[in-house]
């Protein structure tokens, strides 16, 4: 390109001249060929299709009466066309699961080669077609087929009587007289272009004087100005013109009056050049100066910032572990203690605890989530989920609530709505989860509705509008523009009736705006509220990489394993799986208890160790079906116990499931524990 910006402007012109009629010329004579070879070929299969169609009604006497003279004779007159290869007449007597068992009924042999294998024809060109049509199959449902190889045509034509298959004419004929006739026309196309191009560059070289001589004398004029550095010369040839040219001349003259003035002026300021040069040059030092200054003031705000960051970050982490460390045990003592044998005020006494941590916790959650929204640390995951199923379940979650407080809780999804999406199903139910929660929260009697519709539908994604309806208390108008904001409620008085921490909402909203939506709301006191949003959400059309299978928790799920030391030497038919076998490894006494309690539960043999190096040694001792692997751990921590599991697994050519069990649950914790070797994650 740097080569053709620097030729001269005549060999340009013609250079464009030529090539733009050339790419025309390549295109008509791409286009002729393309249209020729397609009505030759199509000309040829329809004549085809009628010779073969004729014959196999001649051929149907002669298959019906068993007269196999009478059927060479028929094909004979195929020596017609020399373009014919072969034709072959199959009986459908003599068909056994798609073969002829007798071989050909009749046949004639032109000049030429060409392959008999009738698979080649009868198989189904669709994509992804799981099974071939046999030949009887063809010859009973009366449908002919025709196929073009690279050298020569082939049809099979059904032989009907009286609406039924009796056999099959299979007609093959040579490409050769085609691709001849073609070469021919082809040839004779490029010649007349070629003269037709050749002709082009030759008006071309004619026609580019025109152009090319105005702008020529216009340079030269310029190289004169140059050299001589003579601002009084004016063109005085092609001023007078019309066109483009007689413009460029006038400004060219004009230019030259306005440097001949500005060329006067200068002089007269060239005097007091030099002090305003100094004055300049003292007021840029003095701006230069105060600008390091303010760069350097910069540059430590940022670093403070950044370090400021870092610890909230770093704050946000260890306070979630050591938050949800010793919730987790409150919550599942509390679950573990449920399950004993208590009388009735017991029961309700774990009933509270459980309630209340579970809601300490949703408070902890919000806070997070708010933290790192407002830090812009919150990202959201691309995986493939199913909205129908999540959107049933969201509602199960709160289905025992609303019973009990007599509103009927419902969702409705069109049935033809495709539901097989790609996002976050985690956030986007955190978000259904807070309307349903407030909605059932704010309504005493009548109901709450979630629906979906599709409100457009693109090639690969679908446009929905979900909306949570109530028959509630409703919000005042004045506080529909303030609801979601943080720590704003619509009832903040000292006296309100309904708690929390006024996020919820703020939070929803801040999730749906990186979904690409925005959370909305109409309401009217007395009468119920209705919130919703628009989100653009990708169909499945591909296998998400970043999906992962859940862990075996299960003992259905998990396989005995012979080799494991605990497994039996021998193992008898029809025997039971042995003992699914897990090993915790877990600092805290509490949590290593309910681990170990909610396994032996679920019929699981459970190994505890308190910290990394313990875990490596049980692992290389025993085999395990799955390994819960604290994080946090004194000594070597989860992720280095893990990777050094890995490396020696290499040796041993086996790999045991680890699933990360920890409290953090700060953005990127998840990934950094899957790059360390677990399989899975649990916070």
């Amino acid at each position: 390109m740097r080569k053709f910006r620097d030729l001269p402007i005549r060999a340009k012109f013609i250079f464009i001249m030529s090539l733009t009629a050339g790419v025309a010329l390549l295109a008509g004579v791409t286009a002729g060929i393309v249209h020729i070879v397609s009505d030759e070929q199509e000309e040829i299969q329809q004549e085809l299709k009628e010779l073969t169609s004729v014959l196999a009604w001649n051929s149907s006497a002669s298959l019906a009466f068993q007269d196999k003279s009478a059927a060479v004779e028929t094909l004979h007159a195929l020596k017609v066309r020399p373009d014919i290869i072969f034709a072959h007449l199959y009986s459908r007597a003599d068909l056994r699961d798609g073969v002829s068992v007798q071989g050909t009924f009749a046949e004639y042999w032109g000049s030429g080669s060409a392959s008999n294998d009738l698979q080649a024809l009868l198989r189904d060109s669709h994509p992804g077609a799981e099974s071939n049509t046999t030949l009887a199959q063809l010859i009973d449902a009366g449908r002919p087929r025709a196929r073009a190889f690279a050298t020569e045509f082939h049809l099979v034509e059904p032989v009907m009587l009286d609406g039924e298959g009796i056999g099959a004419l299979h007609l093959v004929v040579s490409k050769d007289k085609l691709v001849a006739s073609l070469k021919k026309q082809i040839i004779a196309f490029f010649i007349i272009a070629g003269v037709v191009f050749a002709a082009v560059i030759v008006l071309a070289w004619y026609l580019q004087r025109i152009f090319s001589e105005p702008v020529l004398r216009l340079k030269n004029a310029m190289a004169k100005v140059s050299l001589d550095q003579d601002y009084s010369f004016r063109l005085t040839e092609d001023v007078d013109r019309k066109d483009e040219f007689g413009d460029l001349c006038g400004g060219f003259n004009h230019m030259l009056e306005e440097v001949e003035d500005r060329e006067k002026t200068l002089s007269a300021y060239r005097k007091n050049l030099e002090q305003l040069v100094d004055e300049r040059t003292r007021a840029l030092s003095r701006a230069n100066d105060q600008l390091n200054t303010t760069i350097d003031d910069l540059e430590q705000a940022q670093t403070r910032a950044e370090a400021a960051s870092l610890a909230k970050s770093q704050f946000l982490a260890n306070m979630s572990h050591e938050i949800r460390t010793p919730m987790n045990g409150v919550m599942g003592m509390a679950e573990l203690l449920g399950g004993t044998a208590l009388s009735d005020v017991q029961n309700g006494y774990v009933r509270t605890i459980y309630n209340s941590a579970q809601a300490l916790l949703n408070v902890i959650n919000d806070i997070l989530d708010f933290s790192k929204i407002e830090a812009g640390k919150l990202e959201l995951e691309v995986i493939a989920f199913d909205l129908r199923k999540l959107v049933a379940d969201t509602c199960d979650l709160f289905a025992d609530i609303a019973h009990r407080q007599g509103v009927e809780l419902s969702h409705d999804i069109a049935d033809d709505l495709e539901c097989r999406l790609e996002g976050d199903p985690t956030r986007l139910r955190q978000v259904l989860m807070n309307l349903i929660s407030n909605a059932v929260k704010f309504t005493s009697r009548g109901e709450v509705v979630l629906s979906v519709r599709s409100v457009a539908e693109g090639d690969d994604e679908s446009v929905l509008r979900i909306e949570v309806r109530d028959t509630g208390i409703g919000i005042a108008p004045e506080k529909l523009d303030s609801i979601f904001e943080a720590f704003t409620q619509a009832d903040g008085t000292t006296s309100r009736r309904f708690g929390g921490t006024g996020l919820g909402l703020s939070i929803s909203s801040q999730l749906v705006k990186l979904m690409g939506g925005e959370l909305a709301a109409t309401s009217r006191l007395g009468a119920g509220s209705c919130f919703y949003f628009q989100v653009s959400l990708p169909r499945q059309l591909r296998t998400d990489s970043k999906k992962t299978s859940p862990v075996p928790m299960s003992p259905g799920a998990l396989e005995a394993r012979p080799e494991r030391a605990d497994a039996a030497a021998t193992t008898t038919v029809g025997a039971m799986p042995a003992r699914p076998r897990v090993l915790v490894a877990e600092d805290n006494p509490v949590n290593q208890e309910v681990a170990k309690i909610m396994l032996e539960q679920m019929d699981i043999a459970v190994d505890v160790v308190a910290e990394g190096r313990a875990a490596i040694d049980m692992v290389c001792r025993n085999r395990y079906d799955l390994v819960l692997m604290d994080v946090h751990m004194p000594n070597i921590d989860g992720l280095e116990a893990t990777a050094i599991i890995r490396e020696w697994e290499k040796s041993q050519q086996r790999h045991t499931p680890i699933a990360a069990l920890t409290a953090n649950a700060m953005t990127g914790d998840r990934e950094r524990f899957l790059a360390c070797g677990m399989d899975d994650y649990l916070s």
